[in-house]
């Protein structure tokens, strides 16, 4: 197949769309009279309606065969199903994929708006929602294979991902991968011998963590966005040297935000495989519970993790995340963060931030002991800071 984009799209504006089985596509005009037509790669996707039906279609048209679309679209894929003319007259018969037309903006789209508007509300509503989809995602029995913001659309029912043509199923089985995503958000330990349920593993932690972030601190990181919108670098992050991620790190464990900091932590791991994303995400999508309280509760430590948590009744009330926490006391329990201190309550929410102290002790009477520089001071339940002399 020797068919290009260009010719593709000259072909699907034409008057003369030819397809096998089809009933006639026709562009849908937008109200501007553009013409909603994406380029790829390989493929040109476009707005359809198909015969006399108005209900609107995607339409991908492929510049040159491409393995397994039939295993990973079902009846969605047609073979050969349109002509394209070349310059000659002549033309080729091109692979088809149609799909419901969703509609919407993609990720990359609506981040750059809330980065530009520096709105905290809208990227924590784009992060929460990114980690809902992801979890659904990682709950299911594929794998999409080249996840990126370009590729998740926000539709009314929630965010959505698009093209699917670097999937994984469980009917393919063992195999090697025909494509292996974008490298811009892929683990750079990836190649084609991955391929399996884990391929998303790391895109999810890495965009997950990049939301994230930036709903915690959009002012610090925003100016560190690169013009392709991606604010980590795999390559760097897996080598501990990433300073953007370092600083993330520093902004999510000053937030209190725990469970981001436990995902942005994985993106250093040597695998593409995290075995521990999935729970981790479950814990950032708990609802908080009204008035979430430590009566009853014990300090524990995990097996599996080695990370502190509180425990009631045998199970967890505050998931398992800090390197190390105290016995809670007046309704709030100390616990460290990386480089971070914080007094919260059994909701994982900061009730004090005290990260400027050498040491701090546990809360007693409503009031905590604390040294910096050699100085004592007392920290009060209310947020209030006395020195003591």
């Amino acid at each position: 197949m020797s068919i290009c984009i260009s010719q593709i799209a000259a072909t699907l504006r034409s008057d003369h769309i030819v397809c096998r089985r089809l009933p006639r596509p026709r562009l849908c005009i937008g109200p501007d009279g553009s013409v909603p037509l994406h380029a790829g790669n390989s493929a040109v996707v476009a707005k359809v309606t198909l015969g006399d039906d108005p209900k609107p279609w995607a339409m991908k048209c492929y510049t040159r065969r491409k393995e397994r679309l039939s295993e990973i679209y079902g009846r969605a894929f047609f073979a050969g199903e349109l002509f394209v003319y070349d310059i000659s007259g002549r033309g080729e018969w091109v692979d088809v994929v149609i799909r419901e037309w969703i509609d919407g903006v993609t990720l990359d789209e609506a981040l750059r708006e809330a980065v530009a508007a520096c709105s905290r509300p809208r990227l924590a509503a784009l992060s929460r929602s990114f980690d809902s989809m992801a979890a659904r995602l990682l709950r299911s029995e594929r794998a999409h294979g080249d996840l990126k913001p370009e590729n998740i659309v926000l539709a009314p029912e929630g965010m959505t991902l698009v093209d699917w043509d670097a999937a994984w199923l469980p009917a393919i089985g063992e195999s090697r991968a025909v494509e292996t995503g974008t490298p811009d958000w892929q683990h750079p330990a990836r190649t084609a011998a991955l391929y399996d349920k884990s391929l998303d593993d790391y895109p999810v932690a890495l965009v997950s963590s990049m939301l994230a972030s930036l709903a915690a601190d959009c002012r610090a990181l925003a100016p560190r966005l690169d013009a392709g919108g991606r604010l980590f670098s795999p390559a760097a992050a897996v080598a501990g040297r990433d300073p953007v991620l370092d600083l993330a790190e520093d902004i999510l464990a000053r937030a209190a935000d725990a469970v981001h900091y436990r995902i942005a932590r994985l993106l250093h791991s040597p695998m593409p495989q995290l075995p521990l994303l999935a729970e981790l995400l479950a814990y950032a999508l708990r609802e908080p519970e009204d008035d979430p309280c430590f009566d009853g509760a014990e300090l524990a430590r995990s097996r599996t993790t080695s990370h502190w948590g509180y425990v009631r009744g045998g199970e967890w009330i505050t998931p398992p995340l800090y390197d190390m926490g105290f016995e809670p006391s007046d309704g709030v329990a100390l616990v460290e963060i990386g480089r971070c201190r914080h007094f919260i309550d059994a909701g994982m929410r900061s009730v004090v931030e005290c990260s400027s102290f050498d040491s701090v002790k546990p809360m007693r009477s409503g009031c905590a002991a604390a040294v910096r520089d050699g100085e004592r001071y007392t920290i009060y339940l209310d947020g209030g800071i006395e020195r003591t002399f």
